[in-house]
């Protein structure tokens, strides 16, 4: 054709790049609401097996050690809460425990409740037996996962991801 150079230029065009990021963009605002609901939940299932892992820690760390340990489920204000691991009964502070988890390890999950009398458990340091008890941790988007212990010892989850519910 007259007046039509080709050239050897290899690429795209403004124009067509222009298109494919809106299209990226239109994509990415429709997959965002599924994107941030998924990780939430795996915020608070992580939450829930980081608690689970702190009661078997405890649990093994009271038999290897041969010392009655506590563990304490603290309340905090503005809805915060943590975790402390003690040697001493009724210990609510840092002052007198290790705080092991808490609501700054994962932001936007609360504690609910727990069915633990005040608060605590307390790992027997001769046969791992505990105090019998449930810990319920809930999400922004209001989906709940915990913990169950039952007095012999056996850790087990709760709620979302797991068979029973809390």
């Amino acid at each position: 054709m007259p007046g039509w150079r080709r050239t050897d230029a290899e690429g795209f065009s403004l124009l067509e790049l222009v298109v494919v990021l809106a299209i990226l963009g239109v994509l990415l605002g429709m997959a965002w609401p599924a994107l941030s609901g998924w990780l939430e939940r795996r915020r608070l299932l992580a939450a829930a097996d980081a608690l689970q892992d702190v009661l078997s820690v405890t649990q093994q760390q009271a038999l290897a050690g041969d010392a009655r340990l506590y563990l304490a489920f603290v309340p905090l204000a503005a809805g915060g809460w943590q975790v402390l691991r003690s040697n001493l009964a009724a210990c609510r502070s840092a002052a007198c425990g290790t705080q092991v988890l808490g609501d700054d390890d994962y932001p936007g999950i609360r504690l609910v409740s727990t069915t633990f009398s005040g608060n605590q458990t307390e790992f027997d340091p001769v046969r791992g037996l505990a105090d019998n008890g449930k810990v319920v941790l809930e999400s922004r988007d209001g989906l709940r996962a915990g913990v169950v212990l039952s007095s012999v010892g056996r850790i087990r989850r709760c709620g979302e991801g797991a068979r029973e519910a809390c």
